[in-house]
This record gives structure tokens, sequence and C-alpha cells, in this order.
């Protein structure tokens, strides 16, 4: 059994491994190898003062700069710049001007409304062919306190090799095309399902959240620049998805854990969820209204993860004795989405402390845990709706074995009435047929009340293969069955009839007493308008009829 389980898996383990072969192909041969990093020799000039033959490793915007002070890097090129080739750097959220001898080679920024989020992205300047011996200029105009303490990174690279960048950071583009095209077909199915059950909600929330964390990791990572040069809307979307992702979280853990909560621990998370989406609204309206930026709320959005985290993981909010398996999948989902994010977060403030490790460091790994979580919460969502079926299954079976007789499969009297019910409701056609099973006494009185149930099984599967599609077929108890044909097949019931004695014959072999059935029947039609019970009647007469024409028969 083990054996054929692992098998089943092996098709996927191979997609997953050839997708990560194709991902380290598109890395390596995306790669550009004439790159020229310019760290050492460069005049820095900001508000306090101007630094002379510095290296940009040691330098980082001052923390008291203002907005719309300037700071600015210079550097005469030397001969190891390429001949043809491309200048490549970050701005942090400032208005940018590349100039080469004061002769302006790039502009960003101050096209942009006074006001306007100017956002944060790599820019890419073609250099002119002979490049030797001229000043390169670099301005910043820094527009966001979200400037200060962030360091320039200057490449040279060979000319149309700009997806370099990408191909670095191919798992992170992929993975963040993947989240947000999975989060939209999540939202899109769940959508569909929710008239079918409202807890299809929770595989909303988890199409949303992944949605935003894609949408958040191609920005964050810049690989959204593959679609979107506009740092200002990239830089937007990065911080609207990011303050927004946690609300939809909390309220998914709302959805999944509310009810099996103390009132204290409902407490909790109700007031994270509420601040988190307090928190969003405020600091969208004030980005909208020109009063202040997405960027200038960054510290306290790391509070209040760090709070939430310190509540709800330390106070154990989401442990309870009556977690199932969906509850537990999404803690250990959760315990390695945190691990990647601590993990990331040690990166990002190592890069900050010692930047001659750029080189090593720049690739986040958070995307990839973000990508296992989500896998996490969906597949708590399928652990749940496989209990839902298994709910649903088992009710399923205990109603149908409600109305079955044990014996022979067939539908039983509550069936019966059920069914009576629900004709008298309508104005359809229909036929019922009353059967009497004759010689039953007589076996279970002369070979046994077993010898009996077998001649009445017997019976009962030609009854059934006889009216095979065309009603419903029911034993109401001992010798007594009978069957409600509909109004399409109405024209088929004596040749069902006459099967139904072709297969007595056909059954009988082996049997001390031969199957044998007495019938009637009666049509209930526009002009005979009478309750299912009296057109049963009616079809029971005419049985007895047939009855006792046989037993004079025999007499």
């Amino acid at each position: 059994m083990w054996n054929r389980k692992f098998l089943f898996f092996i098709p996927a383990i191979l997609a997953v491994g050839l997708f990560s072969c194709y991902i380290v192909f598109v890395c390596f041969s995306g790669l550009d190898n004439n790159i020229t990093t310019y760290e050492k020799n460069w005049k820095i000039t900001d508000l306090n003062a101007t630094y002379d033959s510095i290296s940009l490793l040691e330098y980082r915007i001052p923390s008291n700069v203002k907005v719309g002070s300037s700071v600015v890097f210079e550097k005469v090129l030397d001969g190891s710049v390429p001949l043809r080739s491309t200048l490549r750097f970050r701005s942090y959220h400032s208005k940018v001007a590349v100039f080469l001898d004061d002769e302006c080679l790039y502009r960003y920024g101050y096209d942009l409304k006074d006001n306007q989020l100017t956002g944060s992205g790599y820019s890419y300047v073609n250099m002119p062919e002979n490049v030797v011996g001229k000043k390169l200029k670099i301005v910043f105009d820094v527009q966001e306190t979200a400037a200060c303490n962030t360091s320039l990174s200057v490449e040279f690279m060979t000319e149309n090799v700009v997806s370099d960048y990408f191909a670095r950071h191919a798992l992170s583009l992929c993975t963040g095309l993947f989240l947000v095209i999975f989060g939209l077909l999540l939202v899109c199915f769940g959508i569909a399902a929710l008239g079918y059950r409202k807890s299809f909600v929770r595989l909303i929330l988890i199409g949303f959240f992944a949605f935003f964390m894609g949408t958040w990791t191609l920005c964050y990572t810049k690989t959204i620049q593959v679609f979107s040069m506009d740092f200002s809307l990239n830089t937007f979307l990065e911080y609207f998805s990011l303050y927004l992702s946690p609300v939809v979280f909390e309220y998914f853990l709302l959805n999944m854990f509310f009810r099996r909560l103390e009132k204290r621990k409902r407490k909790v998370l109700w007031g994270c969820f509420a601040f988190g989406a307090a928190f969003f609204i405020i600091t969208s309206i004030l980005h909208i209204l020109d009063i202040a930026r997405y960027p200038d709320f960054l510290m306290v959005f790391h509070i209040y993860i760090l709070v939430s985290f310190v509540l709800i993981v330390g106070g154990r909010v989401l442990y309870t004795r009556k977690a199932g398996m969906q509850e537990k999948i999404v803690i250990v989902g959760l315990a390695v989405f945190l691990c990647f994010a601590v993990v990331d977060s040690f990166r990002f403030n190592v890069l900050k402390i010692f930047p001659f490790f750029v080189n090593n460091l720049t690739m986040t790994i958070l995307p990839v845990g973000t990508l296992l979580f989500i896998f996490s919460l969906v597949g708590s969502f399928l652990a749940y709706v496989y209990g839902m079926v298994k709910e649903m299954s088992e009710k399923e079976f205990l109603a149908q074995l409600a109305y079955r007789d044990i014996l022979t499969g067939l539908y039983n009297r509550a069936k019966c009435e059920s069914i009576f019910e629900q004709l008298d409701k309508g104005n359809d056609d229909y036929a019922i047929v009353s059967i009497d099973l004759n010689g039953l006494k007589k076996v279970n009185d002369t070979y046994g009340h077993s010898e009996g149930d077998e001649f009445l099984k017997l019976f009962a599967k030609a009854f059934k293969k006889a009216f095979y599609g065309m009603g419903t077929t029911i034993r109401l108890g001992g010798d007594e069955f009978l069957a409600v044909v509909r109004s399409e097949h109405m024209c088929d019931l004596n040749e069902a009839l006459v099967d139904m004695k072709r297969l007595e014959f056909k059954y009988s072999e082996g049997l001390p007493v031969g199957l044998s059935a007495s019938y009637g029947y009666a049509c209930r039609g526009d002009n005979n308008l009478m309750r299912a019970t009296e057109v049963y009647q009616v079809a029971d007469t005419k049985m007895y009829e047939m009855k006792q024409a046989s037993k004079m028969a025999r007499a």
C-alpha cells in the first residue's frame, strides 16, 4: 500500500524537480558575467558635509536629512568601464538625475506632482561609448524620510543585458507570479462555490492573501519592473498589499478558529484584526489625501506585526484541545513562515550593518516561506473540505439506510410514504404496480426462514432488474412489493411485467419452489387526479383479483 502511495507522488516530485532545473537554467543563462561594480573613490555631498575618496559601502544617507535636500555622488570614470555599457543603480524614495560631464543622461521623478509618492526601484541608463575620463554625477533629491540610512550600489553592465537582475531573482519572480495567479484562481473558485456553502469564504480569503503576498513579493524584490517601470505605482502596490495582507490573514483565522476559542482568546484575535483594519484604512486615507505617505508608517506596522505575533503565538491563542487536522496544518504552516521571516529579517539587518555582504545576501527567501505558507492554508482548507464531504456522505448514507430494506436492498415503506407525498404535490402522470410474491409462506414453513430470505432476495433481484430505469422499486414488507413508474415509461409497463416473469423463471432454477408473483397496476391521468394512496388501492385490488384467479386455476 505504501509503495502505491509513493508511486502516486512520483509525477509531482518529477514536476517540481523539472521546474526547479528550469529556474536554475534561467538564472545562469540570464546572468551578465561582465559586471563592473564601482564602490571606491567617490565624492559625496549631503546636507552635513562633503566626503572625498569614500567608498559607497561606508556611506549611508544621514538620518537627519531633510525632505527636499539633495545628496550628490560624483566620480571620474576610468578604463574599467566597458565600451558599451549600461549603468544600473537603485533609488530610494528620491528624484534622480544622472549627468556625464554636466550632460543629463537620465531623469526620474521630476515630472511627478508635488507630494506624490516617488517610490523606489532600479534605474538603467545607457552610457555613451567613450566615458573614460568623464565625470559621472548622480543626484538624489530626497522625497521621503524612508530614503534615510540607505546606500548606493553602482554597476556597469554590458549593453542590453538588463535581464541580469531578473535572472538573479528568477525564484522571487516565479514565486510572486505564481502566488498572484494562484490567488486569483482561488478567489474565482471560492466565489463560484460560495452559493453552495458559506464556508468557502475561507478559500476566498486564502486567495486574497496569496494575491496580496504575491504582489508584495514582486514589488519588494523589484521584479515587477518586468511589467512596469513606474516606481511610484510599484511602491504604492508594495505597501498597499503589505499593509492589507495581515488583515486578510487575521480574518481568516477568525473565520476558522472563532467558535473553538475561549472568550479571552476571541477578544485578542478580534483586537489584532480590528487594529490591522483600522491601521490600513487610516494610512490609506492619509496617503490618498497627501497628508502622509505609506512609508512613514512602516515602523508602526512592524510594531503591530510584532505585538500581534507575541499575543497570538505567545498567548497560545490558536491553541485548543479541539483542534483538528485543518487547524494543526495552519499552525505548522505559520511556524514555517515565521522561521523564514526571522531568517530574512536577519539577512536584511546584516545587509544594512555590513554592506560588503551585498553580493551574497541580496536574494530574499521570504517569498519561498510565503509560498509554503499558502500551500499550508490550502492544505488546511482541503482537510476541511474532506471532513465536510465525509460528514455529508455519512449523513447521506444514514438517510439512505433509513429508506432501504436491509434484506433486499430495495426502498422500504418509509420511502414509499415519502414518494406518495411528493406525487400528491404534483400533477404528473404515473403508474403504481402492486405485487404479491406467491409461495413465501410455504417456503418459510417447509424449508425455513433462511431459505425464505433467499427466496425474497432472488425475486427482488428479478423485480429490480425488470423495472430498472423505469421508476422506483419498493418492498413494503413481507411478500408485498410495489413499483412507481414515471409517465414517460408507462407505455413500457407491460413489457416490464413480461420481463419480470421471464426473470422469475430464470432465477427459479435450483429453488424448491419456483418464483411467481401476482400483480395489478393502476394509472393516474389528466382525467383521473386521484391521490397516490387511491391509485395504489386500485392497483392492489387488481393484484388480488389476479391472485384469486391464479388460485382458482390451480384448484
